[in-house]
This record gives C-alpha cells, structure tokens and sequence, in this order.
C-alpha cells in the first residue's frame, strides 16, 4: 500500500485540528449573523458535535457489520470492494501506527485500533457526503476513498448511490389549447331529455304597409323553425396495472384520470370547428348551413399588402351583409399559428405588423387583436384555419358532465389485474345562425 495511504496520529491529528478550526470559523460567523439580527448558519457545529455526529454515523453504518455488508454485497457486488479500501487495511499499516507510538491506545488523548479504524472509515462517510475542502495530504485516507469511489461508475460505488425522484411535479406535456368558451361560446348545461329544440325565427319579416285613412292590409305571418339538440355520447378509458398502482411514488390514477378529462376538452373544442355530424360527432362551425367563406388563393401578404386588408374586410363584411353582426358581443378571431405567423408578415415602413396589435387586458395579462377584434390560437385547427365569428351565436349543450368511472371487476381487466379508468359526457353543439361566421378558403401559410 502507498505510504501516503497510511493513517498516522500525526494524520488524525491533522484531520481534527481541521474540523476544530472549521467549528470555530462557523461558530464565529454564526455570532457575525446573530449580533447583525440575521439568522444562524445551521451549519455552525463544535468540534464536539462533529465528532459526535461522526461516531454516529460510524454506528449507523458498522452495526451488524457482517451481516449488513453480506447484504449488500449480494445486492450490489461492488459495495465490499469500495468499502475495503476504507477499512481494511493491513495489520502492517496498524503496527507501523504503533510502532511510531507505542502509547498509542493509552492515556489522555490516545487512540485503539477501532478508534482509528472508526475514525477512518467515519471521515470517509462525512467527508464522502459533505464534500472535503481540504488536499490529499492534510486527509490522506480521503485521497484513497477519493480514487476508490465514483458514483458515476457503477462498478466502483454508483449503484449504491440512490436517485431521487420528485413525486409532486409532473411535467406538462405540449399540447394543444381548448378555445371555444375563450372565444366567447355559450354554454347550455344540465339538459335533459331529447331532442332539445330552440326556436329560430326564419328570418321572414312581417310586411308593412302603408294605408289610407279607412283601408285595411293584408296580414302577414313570421315563421318559427327548431334547432335540434340532442345528447352525444364522448368517452376514453385507460387500463392501469394493479402493481403500478400499488408501487408508484404519485398518484399514477389522479393523474391518468387527469389527462383522460383533458383529452375530453380538447375532443369537445375540435368538434366546435370542424364537427361533421358522422360517426356520432355534432355539427361544428365548419359544417353548419350558411356559414360564409372567402377565397385567399393568390394573397400576398409581404410588405403594406392593400390585398390583405381588403380580404379582412370582405370577410367581416359577409358577416355583415347577413346581418349576423348585430348586437354582437364576441367577435373574434380564430386561427392556427402558422396562419398567424404568415398574417404577421404584412407590415408597415417601420416594420411592424399592420393589422396586430398587443392590448393589456390585466396586470400581466396580454391579449393579441387582430384587425381589432381578439384572436385566440390553436394547433387543433389546420394550418391554413382561419374563422371570423360572432362566437355566442355557437351553443354547446351539456346533457351529463364528465363522469369518472373505475372498475377493476369486468372480465378484462380481472384477469390481468388492472384497473380501469373511464370518462364519459354527453354534449352536443348548435350553431344558431351560420351567417355569424366566415372561414377563409385556400389561406396560404408556406
């Protein structure tokens, strides 16, 4: 063994001369930070403590040497190697530490053979967790452990150096947003019973006339027509082994229940814009009857494009010629990102975007207008997606709220011991005039 590895008393000595003089410099500092009124270094300790929590610690971790270590080998494999250059050394090393002092063992001061080797193996475990600030040549046996050990390397301690995990944080996946209700939809919640139907006037107006003083006109009616509503069925489930359940450090259920609700919303927000009617979907803004649309083919959108302006104001101005516009009171704007980034590149001779602007709705709250009207973002529509509406004029009826549901006794999952987690609703979704909106065809985003 090299002779730097040996532990003398001058060595030992050394060590706790050290440790004195960093209890001195924390207890000096601690009553800096007392006298100044600020709180005390818990790290402040006496040599006496540390010596304490040193011989603690050495306890802790020689009680039942034999059988704890046995232990571990088995585990681990490479645990007995890495301890061995701590603690095992030679009775060569030991004898030469008494020939120098053959008191050793004896009077004030002195140290046994299991003092020494304690001493050794209980800096190692200190000094090995808190970090030694001092050389190889005031701690000579740190420098061995030092060599010895690698948490990176499973072979020479790593695998019996724990991770850690942190249970109360998951990290969000990136997904889309939910929109609608930002946009400013109507909710219609707690239905029963099926069809719900609402009355929509036709749009025919009673005729006036002008008449002499003993004329009499004909009389003329308005017609009501209904607007259907009526329950569909939304629901996902997921399976989850019983052992991941049982084992898991959070609460793997609340949290698979958690994205299941999510996926729900963000199947609802979708069926809101691009709803067909087929395979048990409602009808959203896209598929209603007389919803308007204006072509974009061939738009230029670089630099102050007088062609974009006048393509947002033919849209709008379907809105209006229907009269749709009326006694509206959330007109927005509706898009994928990609579309907002092409829109974004009409500027001015400053070069800033001409139809954006940011408006501060709050402390820290920002909102983007587009052509002074709100638009809201979302990746669930296609990139060439861009919806203009009076948004209250879409209705989302809810017959059941989300309902979660677990079951571990159904065929199934009995036999594989799992859980199974369910969510089901039922909505629908009305368009009441789809003149209230208009879609941009063919919106160029490459």
């Amino acid at each position: 063994m090299a002779k730097n590895a040996f532990i003398t008393r001058s060595a030992i000595t050394k060590a706790r001369e050290r440790l004195g003089k960093k209890a001195a410099a924390t207890q000096a500092a601690d009553a800096a930070q007392e006298a100044a009124g600020l709180p005390q270094d818990s790290a402040g300790q006496t040599e006496a403590e540390l010596m304490t929590r040193i011989n603690r610690l050495v306890d802790e971790r020689t009680s039942q040497h034999t059988a704890r270590f046995d232990e571990i080998e088995e585990r681990f494999g490479s645990v007995d190697a890495a301890f061995g250059v701590l603690e095992d050394m030679s009775e060569e090393d030991d004898s030469r530490i008494y020939d120098q002092d053959p008191s050793a063992g004896q009077g004030e001061g002195a140290f046994t053979r299991e003092e020494i080797k304690g001493f050794r193996l209980g800096l190692a475990i200190v000094h090995s967790e808190e970090g030694w600030r001092g050389t190889s040549k005031e701690l000579p046996e740190y420098d061995i452990m030092q060599r010895a050990y690698s948490s990176s390397d499973d072979a020479k301690g790593g695998l019996v150096v724990p991770g850690m995990f942190i249970a109360d944080r998951i990290i969000a996946p990136l997904e889309a947003e939910a929109i609608l209700f930002k946009l400013g939809a109507t909710p219609m919640n707690d239905l029963s019973g099926e069809p719900v139907e609402l009355s929509r006037d036709s749009n025919t107006l009673p005729t006036a006339n002008w008449e002499g003083e003993n004329t009499s006109s004909a009389d003329t009616d308005t017609d009501l027509e209904a607007v259907r509503m009526q329950p569909h069925r939304m629901q996902t489930w997921s399976k989850i082994s019983k052992r991941l359940l049982r084992n898991a450090s959070i609460d793997v259920q609340n949290h698979v229940t958690k994205r299941l609700v999510r996926a729900m919303a963000l199947k609802l927000d979708l069926a809101g814009f691009n709803g067909t009617g087929a395979l048990g979907q409602p009808v959203g803004v896209t598929s209603a009857p007389g919803v308007n649309s204006v072509s974009w083919a061939g738009a230029t959108y670089t630099g102050a494009s007088q062609e974009v302006s006048d393509l947002i104001d033919a849209m709008w101005f379907e809105i209006v010629a229907d009269n749709a516009h009326m006694g509206a009171r959330n007109v927005a704007w509706a898009m994928h990102p990609s579309a907002m980034k092409k829109l974004r590149q009409t500027k001015d001779g400053d070069g800033r975007p001409i139809f954006f602007r940011t408006e501060i709705t709050g402390p820290g709250v920002r909102r983007e207008m587009f052509w002074d009207y709100p638009v809201e973002m979302t990746t669930q529509l296609t990139s060439t997606d861009l919806i203009l509406g009076v948004w209250e004029q879409l209705i989302i009826g809810r017959w059941k709220d989300v309902e979660i549901d677990s079951n571990d006794r159904f065929e199934d999952v009995w036999k594989k011991n799992q859980t199974a987690v369910k969510v089901e609703a039922e909505y629908d979704i009305a368009v009441e005039h789809g003149e209230a909106f208009c879609i941009a065809n063919s919106l160029n985003v490459s």
